[in-house]
């Protein structure tokens, strides 16, 4: 039986301390793919040495015979003071984690952390932070701090509730949308919060004041407007439920079928903290109601060509699409010579597609309405000049070539040793 002649290796923990070169000499090339690549000085020699690629997302380098353990979790993780953990642990989390105070003990323990998801962490461990490797975004809070959900609105309770001096994180967002809380008496426990940013009626901003740093942005909501929170359609049956004074803090669609005219009867005041979307003709009758808002975006009624192998535009389609056509994740699209430059900057949009046949005098306006397309051309062959496959024929040429290339690849499996684990010492 023959020597297989390549090696790939996927495993979480790789301990190359025991390897010897000529175990592994052998072969052509080794690909090894760890989260953790444990290494010392006489290996690391022995690798430098070998037809290797190492994909490692942290390096550590262990002198002596020390037992390296595994720990892995798939999903979230939270170390806590009351965690346990085993000297010279590697850990490997796939999800998020969440490390609270007074944990640094417990973090000395660890030879590498990795995490493939976001982590939070108190201030006082932030030394610890840059000898972990995340693949993910990583989020501080005051040790000193309860943590609440990250978009939290007070209500008539948690003034009585909370504590005494009380300090409490929130990522985002306190929103305060009943103003009948007690403000006052929450402020009076001198509670204190952490946070980005503060939604609040204008009648409780003196209340809130001593209890938000200077920092913290405050999104005042006039006196005597109803507060929604979040994405809204704009219709007669949401001013019927909202009144006629109305603070929106999101998105806002207006209904297709709204009357415009009627609504800017029955609204006083819109203020929108957020996108308005809508469609071209609506503009106009929108505009005309007391109304404020961030951004303005146009809802446009044109006709979608989707996830299609293949796509024809001539100029019959474009004529029959008043708001013009939009081609998304289609394979190959081939447009018409009846189709002007005109007609393609004016009704086409193409995004996502591989490949686009047209004349050239079509190429530059095609360019100009296309985003992320790899050839723009006339289906010439660069080389000899003759017709390239089209249609169904470059279709079924390209299935072919791609079941070519996964024939080539059973092949190079045969000459592979392939090994899959938690934990490989070599």
């Amino acid at each position: 039986m023959s020597e297989k002649k390549k090696l790939l290796l996927n495993c979480d923990v790789c301990d190359t301390r025991k390897m010897k070169e000529e175990d592994y000499s052998h072969y052509e090339h080794i690909v090894i793919n760890t989260d953790a690549l444990i290494v010392n000085r006489e290996s690391k020699s022995i690798l430098s040495r070998l037809p290797i690629t190492i994909n490692s997302d942290n390096t550590i380098e262990a002198e002596g015979d020390t037992d390296i353990n595994l720990k892995s979790v798939n999903g979230s993780y939270e170390i806590t003071g009351n965690s346990s953990a085993i000297e010279h642990t590697i850990l490997c989390v796939n999800g998020s984690l969440n490390i609270h105070p007074g944990t640094e003990e417990i973090l000395k323990k660890y030879d590498g952390i990795t995490v493939n998801g976001n982590v939070r962490y108190p201030k006082s461990l932030e030394g610890f932070i840059g000898k972990m490797s995340v693949n993910g975004s990583t989020e501080s809070y005051p040790d000193d701090c309860v943590i609440l959900d990250k978009e939290f609105t007070i209500d008539k309770y948690f003034p009585l509730r909370a504590k005494e001096g009380g300090k409490y994180y929130v990522k985002r967002i306190v929103i305060i949308k009943d103003i009948n809380v007690d403000i006052a008496k929450l402020a009076g426990k001198g509670v204190h919060f952490d946070t980005k940013r503060l939604l609040v009626p204008e009648c409780k901003i003196e209340d809130c004041v001593p209890m938000f740093d200077e920092s913290v942005e405050f999104i005042v909501v006039p006196d005597g407007m109803k507060l929604v929170y979040g994405d809204s359609v704009l219709n007669e049956e949401f001013v019927r439920n909202e009144g006629s004074l109305i603070f929106v803090y999101g998105d806002v669609e207006v209904d297709s079928d709204a009357d415009l005219n009627v609504l800017c009867s029955q609204i006083e005041k819109l203020i929108i903290k957020g996108t308005v979307s809508l469609r071209a003709e609506q503009q106009e009758a929108f505009r005309s109601i007391n109304v404020e808002f961030d951004d303005i975006e146009i809802i446009k009624n044109n006709r979608k060509m989707l996830n299609l192998p293949m796509a024809k535009i001539d100029r019959k389609l474009l004529d029959e699409s008043p708001e013009g056509v939009e081609v998304l994740n289609v394979a190959l699209i081939k447009i018409s010579d009846d189709v002007t430059p005109e007609m393609i900057l004016e009704k086409l949009e193409i995004m996502n597609c591989a490949k686009v046949i047209c004349s050239e005098e079509q190429e530059s306006a095609v360019a100009a309405v296309s985003t992320n397309v790899a050839i723009i051309g006339n289906g010439k062959n660069d080389e000899n000049g003759e017709e390239e496959e089209s249609g169904l024929d470059g279709l079924i040429g390209g299935l072919l070539g791609g079941a070519t290339d996964i024939l080539g690849g059973i092949k190079q499996l045969k000459d592979t040793k392939l090994v899959n684990a938690d934990k490989y010492v070599m």
